[in-house]
């Protein structure tokens, strides 16, 4: 079960949480649960409060709902939350219906994206990160000159960067974008999602001529990019291997497998 499912509670007489086993149980005891699920989970109690406060306005309505975050972070690393916007329609993408992430609420509308002094002012000091990382619920390469200004800003500070993307950046941008990654993009992570250009557009909601549109956005980020990566999302249907050799051995990049809640 992932956090996204769990709720915290200590309404249970008898059920007193460590250190105060025995003990008759009230509502602050809670802090002891949220640190042994942090435990368990591997992460830290920040994260444990934020899903499960969600979780909690979500099901029963307790609290308020979560305001739109510029900028988050998950473990090391800072993501910069560019655009709710995507040519994609991903069938396992929430973005349209719950953009939530970690229990920090990415959605937002066009007028609501920030203009590059926003993230900037909100990085600060860059090298505090493992990395920036330009995402969002939406494709980030829809705001090409953004990430521009903002990736110049974090390199010249010493910080190192990366690009989750689903690989349309040319497409979109009706030019070639990857030259622009030297210097200022570490990293592109790029949704490669199947092997298959048929399957490839029934999971996105795209024309299968988009699926060698990113086989070639992935070749040429090659030459620009310290680091390109591809990316599966573990569904049923698709072939994981046959996605692997498409990145390991056809492209020559690395390949990860990402969970599918």
């Amino acid at each position: 079960v992932g956090l996204d499912h769990l709720l915290l509670e200590t309404d249970s007489p008898f059920m007193t949480p460590v250190p105060h086993r025995g003990k008759r149980n009230e509502p602050s005891n809670v802090k002891y649960v949220a640190e042994k699920i942090a435990e368990i989970y591997k992460t830290d109690v920040k994260e444990v409060a934020r899903l499960t406060s969600l979780n909690a306005f979500k099901l029963f309505g307790i609290g308020k709902k979560k305001e739109t975050v510029n900028t988050y972070q998950i473990g090391d690393s800072l993501y910069i939350n560019v655009t709710n916007r995507c040519n994609a329609h991903c069938y396992f993408c929430t973005r349209k219906e719950d953009p939530v992430i970690h229990g920090y609420n990415l959605g937002m509308k066009k007028d609501e994206e920030p203009e590059p002094e926003v993230y900037i002012s909100e990085i600060g000091d860059p090298v505090k990160y493992k990395e920036i990382v330009f995402c969002g619920y939406g494709e980030p390469t829809i705001r090409w000159d953004v990430i521009k200004e903002v990736a110049k800003y974090v390199k010249d500070k010493g910080g190192r960067t990366r690009l989750n993307t689903n690989g349309h950046g040319n497409f979109i941008n009706k030019r070639d974008i990857t030259p622009e990654f030297k210097n200022l993009i570490d990293v592109v992570s790029v949704s490669l999602n199947t092997f298959d250009p048929k399957q490839y557009a029934k999971i996105m909601g795209l024309d299968t001529g988009l699926y060698n549109e990113m086989i070639n956005f992935t070749r040429q980020a090659k030459q620009f990019a310290e680091q390109v990566v591809m990316s599966i999302v573990t569904i049923d249907e698709v072939d994981i291997e046959k996605a692997r050799r498409i990145a390991e051995d056809k492209i020559g990049v690395e390949f990860r497998v990402r969970e599918h809640f």
